[in-house]
């Protein structure tokens, strides 16, 4: 029976049962109306399996807390004396409670809230394909269906358990990837970063998922550990994960536009692919059961590898068959069916529009977090290695921001003593020669050698890179064409075999290697052999060979390296001779030729000598200029790495001292390795840490923590840092125990701190960071004021008995401010600088620091006055002349009786609220206009960058630019066009912002 019928039966059971209630109780006696209400009740009890909703009991639970939370308030004044009575042996010591026995207790309110809501968070469905709303029994009432279904979940979870051995993977390695969240609700899409299985796991509103990522990223990987994980809970959902790799669908007839796949197609390579990976009794359970549950939404199935489907391997992104793939993939899925489902694909031919899906996962590189997670899950890891790839030898940083590669990286340090490679073809040369010498059966099978496939594949790799039909693939009969002297066939089986490349099987049966980094590696090998085909435009153009040509530049001859080091210098030199903008061609040019420098020289700066200098000098001005491009500022100081240290010390300075987090973050990355830091650069770390609030000290603790801990250099901040999350656990302490204390109070006098707190976020004087931390200055008005509210305490206003009982903890709340309010560690750098100079000029030092301290703090306090406090200050003086004016007005009415002067009195009093409200209106204004810019914007798919730099110009608030550049992050609009002539930087959040907007649409962000 459908809810909708169960509750109607119920009505209709319920209006009867009224009505002849009334009609007994009008008719018959009193005693004869209560045995027909009892026959009733007894029938209602009864038949409740009829009435009653699936999974009652988890409601029962809920509705129970209810009334236990009901009765014990309703209740309390019986219960409250006799339980004073008895807990007052107890607290004999203590003041009896000022408020009366019968009056509610607000800590028995307090607890029974927690109760109730601890009750219905455990009770809640926490698994994540959802409990299915009908018992299984009753879809399913044959008694060996469930015992069936179990053994079909451990079979399938097995042969999961079974691919990841296959693969080499362990599940004990697996690292949670990050992944950018897009879910489209109504007209809008929301974006955000999230842990790639919880994104999933907790979203059960979504009938599909798209998941994308790169070649390597850990798709498949992350998938198959979900499906293990959803069948666990198989059994208390009623549901079953599905895992079906596409990659194996081969259709059994041609795939034309007159004849396409269907959905059909589709169902019957799944129960095919299921049969075939099975055994019998598992085959009969998906023969006798599979539509039915289909149909009833017993699936959650996981489709993996959409753009390695054989068929697809043959085609373009824009082939007709990939837009009709989509398209029945999505009827699947979430078609007339009530299942839910995943599909995952590479973002090269991806699905297209005609895959509906309302949430899109696009899997993120690994944090250096997780990398180092990743390496410390190898047997042999040791903490030496982290630091040598993330201080002494950085290119390898990049690459393993990527899973496979990560997990290259990874194995071969564990066959190298945590040794690392010379450069990343040494990486990719090991993992080759391992896989082929552990594949020597299959080469001898095939009657060929390791340097014949070797060789085969540099003159394939070569021909599908410089090809321009081809791209990285290429059919048997091109490659039989091509290199006839091979036995191409016998070639690619060793290769796959080898687990190096991979074989569609449409009517071209196209190949390709597994990693496009193999097919680098290769030609890199050709390259070597023919140095005078390098292809150097191909650097600032960031066409397919950048990856290519960087990965040479790390084994090339120094010649060669120094001749593509040079060609990018001149690239450069154009932008800075010429003084080029953002709407030159040129300027893009520059932006490919610095980040080529940085990633293909950062292992060999001794090939930049000839314009090392004039590098730092161009860097270092970027750096120093006013409101100029934060993306190339960012770029600039990502570059700092092939300076030379005392240029890098300068840079990251003067980086610092912009201003914008995104730089600050990249600042701290890029100087990280240097042996030393000048006093400038530890007062800018030092500054750039203390401007950290709260809330993102504690986001970012760790990755800061990584990143200090790599130098020696960097052991004063690293304790710095330490004692500001000290300083965050404290103030978190405090707070909660104010709250517990105050629970009345606490909450409004947060929010009036925090009005202050805006306030000084206006001023910026030095001891601002000594004494005036914003957080503690909200801890210590919400401490200091219940301390003066209990010397003044009224039973009247605060009748609560707990806060008398707490009365002598309370005190404890002072204390607990001397650590928070005064943490040594803000004088450690002061303490420090006056110790490490002579101590014979300490006196004369220390009084000319005193009185220059003194005057920088009256100037910044005369400027700041008149931009920050001259609007409070007009406001008080006119709420006092209003005061002042009434009152004596007010005395003169009463003495003289004159009416003129009451009129006066009005005119005045109208003309001060008057001038209140003009000024309010010219405060709160542009935050209205601003915001009613907002609600008109509609997504528009062909904005420019002109449009874009107009509509900041509208908006006259900082809030109101930011809303602005978030609706265009969450939409996810590219713009097309040129900026007028930069990047806008209001030198706000809304700028950075943009400018990472910006780096994502130039395709600079992977």
């Amino acid at each position: 029976m459908s809810p909708q019928s169960r509750y109607l039966s119920l009505y209709i059971f319920l209006a009867i049962a009224v009505f002849s209630l009334v009609i007994s109780f009008k008719i018959n006696t009193l005693l004869e109306t209560v045995v027909l209400a009892v026959v009733i009740v007894i029938l209602t009890v009864l038949t409740k399996s009829i009435w009653e909703p699936a999974h009652r009991g988890v409601t029962n639970v809920r509705l129970n807390s209810l009334k236990v939370a009901a009765t014990a308030v309703a209740l309390q004044p019986w219960w409250k004396p006799l339980l004073n009575s008895v807990s007052k042996p107890l607290f004999n010591k203590l003041p009896p409670p000022v408020n009366s026995p019968e009056a509610p207790s607000i800590a028995v309110l307090v607890f029974l809230t927690l109760v109730i809501l601890i009750v219905n968070h455990y009770t809640r469905d926490q698994t994540a394909m959802g409990k299915h709303p009908t018992p299984i029994e009753k879809e399913f009432p044959e008694k060996s269906y469930q015992d069936r279904l179990k053994a079909f979940c451990n079979y399938f979870a097995d042969d999961i358990r079974k691919i990841d051995r296959e693969n080499r993977w362990n599940p004990d390695a697996y690292i949670p990837l990050e992944a950018e969240v897009e879910v489209q609700s109504g007209n809008k899409r929301l974006r955000k970063v999230t842990d790639l299985l919880n994104a999933i796991r907790s979203d059960k509103k979504s009938r599909v998922f798209l998941v994308l990522g790169d070649p390597g990223s850990g798709k498949s990987v992350a998938l198959r550990k979900l499906c293990l994980e959803l069948f666990q809970e198989s059994e208390k959902t009623g549901k079953v994960p599905l895992y079906i790799n596409l990659k194996e669908w081969r259709p059994e007839r041609p795939w034309t536009e007159d004849s396409p796949p269907t959905v059909e197609d589709l169902q019957k390579f799944v129960i095919n692919n299921l049969i075939g990976r099975g055994d019998y009794y598992t085959n009969e359970f998906v023969r006798a059961a599979f539509d039915k549950m289909l149909l009833h939404g017993r699936f959650f199935i996981i489709l993996d590898s959409f753009d390695e489907i054989p068929a697809v391997l043959d085609e373009q992104e824009n082939s007709w068959l990939i837009d009709k793939l989509s398209d029945i993939t999505h009827r699947f899925l979430c078609g007339a069916t009530q299942s839910r489902g995943l599909l995952a694909s590479r973002f090269f031919r991806k699905p297209t529009s005609k895959f509906d899906v309302k949430t899109t996962l696009e899997i993120r590189p690994l944090t250096e977090n997780k990398i180092v997670k990743l390496l410390q899950k190898s047997l042999s890891y040791d903490q030496s290695l982290v630091r040598r790839i993330f201080k002494e030898r950085q290119e390898f940083v990049p690459i393993a921001r990527n899973p496979f590669t990560a997990t290259l990286i990874s194995s071969y340090a564990q066959d190298h003593d945590n040794n690392l490679p010379q450069n990343q073809a040494d990486l990719y040369a090991s993992y080759i020669e391992r896989n082929l010498e552990a594949s020597m059966d299959r080469i001898q099978k095939n009657q060929l050698t390791k340097e014949k496939v070797v060789k085969f594949s540099i003159d394939v790799s070569d021909m599908m890179l410089t090809s321009q039909t081809s791209g990285l693939e290429a059919s048997i009969s091109e490659l039989k064409a091509r290199f006839p002297n091979y036995p191409v066939e016998k070639v690619i089986d060793v290769l796959k075999y080898a687990r190096l490349g991979r074989l569609g099987s449409g009517d071209e049966n196209q190949f390709s290697f597994v990693h496009r980094r193999f097919n680098e590696y290769f030609v890199v090998r050709r390259l070597i052999e023919k140095p005078e085909r390098v292809p150097q435009d191909a650097i600032p153009t960031d066409s397919r060979w950048r990856d290519a040509l960087v990965l040479y530049c790390e084994v090339a001859e120094e010649e060669q390296a120094k001749q593509i080091a040079n060609f990018c210098w001149t690239e450069i030199r154009e932008v800075i001779d010429n003084d080029v903008d953002m709407r030159d061609p040129q300027f893009l040019r520059m932006i490919h030729c610095l980040r080529f420098i940085r990633e293909a020289f950062r292992a060999r700066v001794d090939c930049l000598e000839d314009f090392r200098g004039d590098l730092a000098a161009f860097i270092i001005d970027i750096l120093q200029q006013e409101n100029q491009n934060i993306l190339l500022q960012k770029i600039a100081v990502e570059a700092v790495g092939v300076l030379r240290d005392e240029d890098i010390d300068v840079a990251i300075t003067q980086a610092i001292a912009i201003g914008d987090p995104w730089i600050n973050e990249t600042a701290l990355r890029a100087c990280r390795h240097l042996p030393t830091i000048s006093d400038d650069l530890r007062k800018a770390i030092i500054k750039y840490l203390e401007s950290l609030g709260f809330r993102v000290l504690f986001q970012k603790k760790d990755d800061l923590l990584f990143s200090l801990r790599l130098s020696d250099s960097f052991n004063e901040l690293r304790k710095f840092l330490r004692w500001r999350i000290v300083d965050v656990y404290t103030f978190a302490i405090g707070f909660t125990l104010c709250f517990a204390l105050n629970p009345i109070v606490t909450p409004p006098m947060t929010v009036l701190a925090y009005l202050i707190k805006v306030f000084f976020d206006n001023i910026n004087i030095e001891f601002q960071k000594i004494l005036l931390q914003k957080p503690r200055l909200v801890l210590i008005i919400i401490a200091v004021y219940p301390q003066l509210f209990i010397i003044l305490k009224n039973i009247y206003l605060y009748p609560n008995s707990l806060w008398i009982y707490l009365k002598p903890l309370h005190y404890f709340g002072i204390l607990l401010l001397l650590p928070i309010y005064y943490i040594p560690c803000y004088f450690i750098a002061l303490i420090k600088e006056f110790l490490d100079r002579n101590m014979e000029n300490l006196l004369e030092e220390f009084t000319r620091n005193i009185f220059t301290f003194i005057n920088k703090i009256f100037q910044n306090i005369i400027e700041e006055i008149k931009k920050a406090l001259s609007p409070w200050v007009s406001f008080l003086l006119l709420l006092i002349s209003q005061y002042y004016v009434l009152n004596m007005l007010r005395l003169f009415v009463i003495k003289e009786g004159n009416v003129l002067v009451l009129i006066a009195e009005i005119i005045s009093i109208a003309a001060i609220n008057i001038s209140l409200i003009i000024v309010t209106i010219s405060i709160i204004t542009p935050y209205i206009l601003d915001r009613y810019h907002l609600r008109k914007l509609v997504r528009n798919e062909h904005l420019t960058r002109d449009d874009i730099e107009q509509q900041l110009k509208v908006y006259k608030t900082p809030w109101g630019r930011r809303e602005y550049v978030n609706f265009l992050w969450n939409q996810n609009i590219r713009p097309t066009g040129n900026w007028t002539t930069n990047l806008p930087n209001y030198k706000d959040d809304a700028s950075s912002l943009l400018a990472r907007l910006e780096e994502k649409w130039l395709g600079l962000d992977r």
